[in-house]
């Protein structure tokens, strides 16, 4: 199974995949956001794909060694049988059974290839489902906050227009009230000519500054009004992309910690496999030791220990098998708990 990298420069990459994936390559929550503002939204892959290809080449190498050695215990069973040509007949059976419990380790040799082989192409098929919805995530996300900024724009220029309107009509209430006081320096020379009618005509300029103090109150007020419902709905839109940006972040940390635990158990696989090696090897290392001349009573004891080993070998192989089925159940879980992040991320967006 192959292991993963951490990956960068990723706008939105949630807990669903972040097993096997991160938008932080080393990074810290906020130099990543930074890149998010900056418009970087490009998964990287090709660390990932690397770490896993280097890991199938390794067991690759390994089950090559396995049967290499398979391949010389063979020779030597058969230069074994040739010796013990002419030897008793105790002799024969005893490399009969050894040919037997040679046999057997092959056996278990090629269903540990084909375990194997089946974690290999489950890990590629995982990487696969993953990067699609990374994918898939990555482009929603980028839509919804195009979408976040379109609108933010549209209230922005609303708020212009409105703004730019009770200019103009300042200005106009401006030119009025310039209109007006010009006309009340004229009426006031005219009542300098005119004596008559300047009772009349002081209270109708009282009148005139009276309706002019209100109008103008009444612009000030809807000003007031107007502004006050601006900075209300700047600041509820500043709240959400703050409450999204945060929502980001504990997903992000969440898949990372899903993500070392994945790799922990990787790393215990690949401790179990060496461990099987340096058994086989020791059983190699002690066929070599054998000599020629060697008394049947040897040969008999050297069985015994040999399948005392095969008996440890297969209780070994019954605990690599359900360590695998204890790890199949633990990722379908995980499977199960990105399908349903990823439901409730399509519900929130």
């Amino acid at each position: 199974m192959s292991s993963f990298e951490r990956k960068t420069g990723t706008e939105r990459c949630t807990s669903w995949c972040q097993r096997h994936c991160d938008c932080q390559r080393a990074d810290p929550v906020g130099s990543s956001q930074t890149r998010i503002d900056q418009g970087q939204h490009e998964p990287v892959n090709s660390d990932a794909r690397e770490m896993g290809k280097e890991t199938e080449r390794n067991a690759s190498k390994a089950l090559q060694g396995k049967k290499a050695r398979a391949s010389d215990l063979v020779v030597q069973n058969r230069r074994r049988a040739q010796r013990a040509k002419g030897t008793e007949q105790s002799d024969a059976r005893v490399v009969a059974e050894l040919k037997q419990g040679l046999q057997e380790e092959k056996a278990k040799v090629s269903k540990m290839e084909e375990a194997s082989q089946r974690q290999k192409q489950e890990a590629k098929g995982l990487e696969a489902r993953l990067s699609q919805c990374l994918r898939e995530k990555t482009e929603a996300f980028s839509r919804k906050e195009t979408e976040l900024n379109q609108r933010l724009r549209e209230e922005r220029e609303a708020s212009r227009r409105k703004e730019k309107e009770l200019n103009q009509r300042l200005e106009a209430s401006r030119r009025k009230e310039t209109e007006l006081s010009q006309r009340l320096r004229e009426e006031r020379e005219a009542s300098r000519r005119k004596e008559k009618g300047l009772e009349a005509k002081v209270t109708e300029q009282s009148k005139l500054n009276q309706r002019l103090q209100e109008e103008t109150e009444a612009s000030r007020r809807r000003e007031r009004e107007l502004n006050q419902r601006l900075r209300e709905e700047t600041e509820a839109s500043r709240r959400k992309e703050t409450e999204l940006s945060q929502r980001l972040r504990e997903e992000q940390e969440a898949s990372r910690r899903k993500e070392r635990e994945s790799k922990r158990v990787i790393a215990e696989l690949e401790l179990r496999l060496r461990e099987k090696t340096v058994k086989l090897s020791n059983i190699e290392a002690s066929w070599r030791n054998s000599r020629k001349g060697e008394s049947s009573e040897w040969l008999e004891a050297k069985v015994t220990e040999l399948e005392a080993k095969l008996s440890g070998k297969e209780d070994d192989a019954r605990r690599w098998e359900q360590k695998n089925r204890d790890l199949s159940e633990t990722n379908q879980k995980q499977r199960d708990e990105i399908n349903q992040l990823e439901a409730r991320l399509f519900c929130e967006f």
